[in-house]
């Protein structure tokens, strides 16, 4: 019932050129990225739950701009002439040893550091 009601939510969300579509995408991506390592109990209601919100959204229950606007950074401004870049060094033995701890991929480490700057930025 759960993905019935799931395929049906989304099918509706991708006929949709607006956010619920683009909503519709990203809980695909979530869901498929969060089933890796989730038990079966544990999908069925992040499967539950991300298709509530998508419906309400498609139904307009609830409006993804009700977020209200994002706050301006360089990120989401007209593109200009200018370009800006920062770099930084990393130890690498540091990070093998971090994502050993984790058990994460070094891909993963770097990932983590670069969501968290961006998090905090």
């Amino acid at each position: 019932a759960v993905t019935q009601q799931w395929q049906q939510t989304l099918h509706l969300a991708r006929s949709l050129p607006n956010a619920a579509s683009i909503l519709g995408h990203l809980a695909v991506g979530y869901v498929g990225g969060a089933a890796a390592g989730a038990s079966v109990a544990k999908l069925r209601q992040l499967l539950a739950d991300v298709a509530a919100q998508t419906t309400a959204v498609v139904r307009g229950r609830t409006a993804v701009s009700s977020l209200g606007p994002a706050p301006r950074t360089r990120f989401n401004v007209s593109l200009s002439a200018t370009r800006s870049f920062a770099g930084v060094t990393l130890p690498l033995a540091e990070l093998h040893r971090a994502r050993k701890r984790h058990g994460a991929s070094l891909n993963d480490a770097v990932l983590f550091i670069i969501g968290g700057a961006l998090r905090r930025y």
